[in-house]
């Protein structure tokens, strides 16, 4: 084999190489995240909750093109609300903020960062909430058994696009 032969082998072998690195990769991360991600809602989750806590039950999971509102109950009564931003390719999970809840009182509204602005906050079943950030909001109820005993509440939530 010539020179030439061996040139345009070698360049062929090299732009498949880089093919290969730059279609594989996951450039879906949301802004700010780097790693793998995870695979499913739950092991984003564990991962930033630690060992402090052991999910035991699923209660919703409310997603979006490109985030979950995610809420769990914990083996030790409590209930956690959380918001995952997803990949771009939908692949992956990474957890961006949660919150541990017992009593459902004093909650704060909390807001995801991405492109679509996802404003949520859970509350005991006697607070109504019309809006949020001048925007209606839509309301889910659920009750759970935390401590032998039935708890109501609510879960209310709005998307606000920040274009």
């Amino acid at each position: 084999m010539n020179t030439l032969g061996k040139t345009v082998v070698a360049l062929g072998v090299s732009i498949v190489i880089i093919l290969t690195l730059v279609l594989t990769r996951d450039f879906g991360a949301p802004r700010g995240y780097r790693g793998d991600g995870f695979g499913t809602m739950q092991e984003a989750l564990e991962d930033g909750i630690g060992a402090s806590y052991t999910i035991a039950e699923e209660i919703d999971a409310i997603e979006f093109d490109d985030g979950v509102i995610y809420l769990v109950k914990t083996k030790d009564d409590h209930v956690i609300l959380s918001y995952l931003f997803r990949n771009r390719q939908k692949t992956k999970f990474y957890l961006e903020a949660f919150s541990i809840e017992s009593d459902f009182e004093g909650t704060e509204w909390c807001s995801s960062k991405n492109k679509v602005k996802t404003n949520y906050k859970v509350t005991d079943s006697n607070t109504v909430i019309k809006e949020c950030d001048n925007q209606p909001v839509t309301c889910k109820e659920y009750t759970v058994v935390l401590h032998n005993l039935d708890v109501p509440f609510r879960l209310y939530y709005n998307r606000i696009d920040k274009k």
